[in-house]
């Protein structure tokens, strides 16, 4: 769930969109922006392993009704980070942003992570 877990997909997708555009010599994209986000990528699913935690003591806690709707806002926030990012590749403003790439990501799988314990929570 999320965007880390869809790492080969989503590095050709950014990559093609610009993000980190700015570290290559020629036009985007070029092995040194694949390299980047590559690497951010591969740090963020380890970090992704961290949040399970916090989700499964939040979903303890709160319940699953709770989990399944502060879960979804999650990732509407981190989706609305990677949004920027790719906007403001578009605009040739990435060198300013790209760094948002990862918080983004774990925020989303933050979100992810809550929304998909619920399942069978609300079943029951």
């Amino acid at each position: 769930t999320g965007l880390i877990p869809g790492q080969a997909m989503f590095v050709g997708m950014f990559a093609k969109a610009g993000v980190f555009g700015h570290m290559c010599a020629h036009d985007p994209p070029c092995s040194h922006q694949t390299v980047q986000l590559s690497t951010m990528f591969g740090t963020g699913a380890t970090m992704t392993q961290v949040l399970y935690l916090p989700a499964g003591m939040l979903f303890d806690t709160h319940g699953a009704r709770w989990c399944a709707v502060a879960g979804t806002a999650i990732v509407f926030v981190g989706l609305i980070f990677e949004g920027l990012v790719v906007f403001s590749a578009y605009v040739g403003a990435d060198a300013y942003t790209a760094w948002l790439v990862l918080p983004g990501a774990l925020i989303t799988d933050l979100g992810s992570v809550m929304s998909s314990f619920t399942l069978l929570g609300l079943v029951w």
